[in-house]
């Protein structure tokens, strides 16, 4: 353990490193107390622990200012270290002796499940027997085979009537009688397997449970071993997973994968990049980050195709859609206005809706949008954008100011199953 002297306490050691935008600072204990006093809400969590930092680089990285998703890498990294991973290997150890334990008891039970059953099935069988004078029956036919080759028509023909009778009997004078004493020793019977059942089913259920527990504590346990590594994806997982649900209930079908085709930065968006990467190409989902860090972009699965007069694109599916992830919204196509869903023309970027929803120019500075249009807003969101005289005026929506000013554009192209 380092003990460096703090320079403001006598007595005081450094202890944490506060790190802001501004300057570094070096805190001992009563420096905290220090900075509680002049800022109650000042989050501790941010600072820094020396120790914590000496042992763990992932540590150290995590607290500093990085992009969030090389933050969120290294924080999980460091949450996780031999003694509490041992702890949870010991834990699963001893849920599956548990569960172990329970399979040798649901078999034990099975068995006995069986046997019950079968005592059941003899008991009915000799009940049954005594009601119908199952003997009765069994004596007109060992007759017949008695007679053997002397048999003559008419034994056959007196059997015959014996058995009627017989059959006359059991169905007729023994119908009602024979239907109770069945049906007393049935529910007995039912009664007695769903009291043993009730003695069976609670284990099976906990085994259910335990098992259920094993799989997620599980996935937790393989999450925190193989945690997802950074990326340089501008939208979030979360957004994409809720636009890959979105897209695939539009079109009622899977989608396979994502290829990304194009990705640029400020200095090399335009309009000859855009077209080389997404002629002739159809199904792209389109992402945009502007210079106010809102990140925004729209899908169609209609074709983009470069053209020199400019043309709209239909779209019958009514599946193209405008969103902006900071606003947690997917703008839907108007059914009205599904003849507008793209626009193409080489002398532009991409071009959503007529009026136009998303207009993005060959700069990829220079660009604006008339959100709602040719796509629907939130009803609270629907007269926002129409000035006094009925005027369509530009939206701040997507992009966070007047015009578009993109710095950062990744197009994929989706796959379907």
């Amino acid at each position: 353990m380092y003990k460096i002297p703090c320079y403001k306490h006598d007595g005081s050691y450094v202890q944490f490193i506060n790190n802001d935008e501004n300057k570094t600072q070096f805190i001992c204990d009563q420096c905290q107390q220090d900075l509680f006093d002049l800022n109650p809400r000042f989050n501790f969590q941010h600072l820094i622990n020396i120790n914590r930092a000496l042992k763990s680089p992932e540590f150290l990285i995590s607290k500093l200012d990085v992009s969030g998703e090389m933050k969120n890498f290294f924080d999980q990294y460091s949450k996780y270290d031999e003694v509490s991973l041992n702890k949870q290997f010991k834990e699963f150890e001893s849920l599956i002796k548990d569960i172990q334990d329970g399979f040798k008891k649901i078999l034990q039970e099975l068995q006995q499940s069986i046997k019950l059953f079968l005592d059941s099935k003899q008991t009915i069988r000799q009940d049954l027997e005594q009601l119908i004078k199952f003997n009765e029956f069994k004596s007109f036919i060992m007759e017949l085979e008695q007679l053997g080759d002397s048999i003559n028509p008419q034994a056959i023909e007196q059997a015959e009537s014996d058995v009627h009778k017989y059959f006359q009997n059991i169905t007729i004078n023994f119908k009602q009688k024979l239907r109770q004493k069945f049906q007393e020793n049935v529910e007995t019977r039912i009664q007695k397997e769903k009291n043993e059942e009730s003695q069976i089913f609670p284990e099976f259920k906990k085994l259910q449970s335990s098992l259920q527990d094993m799989i997620l504590k599980h996935k937790t346990f393989s999450n925190q071993l193989q945690p997802d590594p950074p990326n340089d994806y501008i939208l979030s997982n979360q957004f994409y997973e809720r636009i890959v649900e979105y897209i695939q209930k539009q079109l009622n079908i899977q989608i396979y994968n994502s290829k990304l085709i194009y990705s640029g930065h400020k200095e090399d968006l335009n309009t000859n990049q855009f077209w080389n990467k997404c002629n002739n190409k159809a199904n792209l989902l389109m992402i945009f980050k502007s210079s106010k860090n809102r990140i925004f972009g729209g899908y169609s699965p209609c074709k983009w195709v470069h053209d020199k007069q400019g043309t709209y694109v239909s779209d019958q599916t009514l599946s193209t859609f405008l969103f902006s992830q900071d606003n947690n919204e997917i703008y839907q196509l108007k059914n009205e206005c599904q003849q507008f869903a793209i626009y193409c023309n080489e002398k532009y970027g991409p071009i959503f809706g007529g009026g136009h929803d998303l207009f993005i120019n060959s700069n990829f500075v220079d660009g604006f949008s008339k959100l709602g249009h040719s796509f629907s807003l939130p009803s609270q969101k629907q007269k926002v954008h129409w000035n006094a005289f009925n005027q369509y005026i530009t939206s701040t929506d997507l992009f966070g100011q007047e015009t578009s000013n993109i710095v950062e554009c990744q197009i994929f192209e989706l796959i379907f199953q």
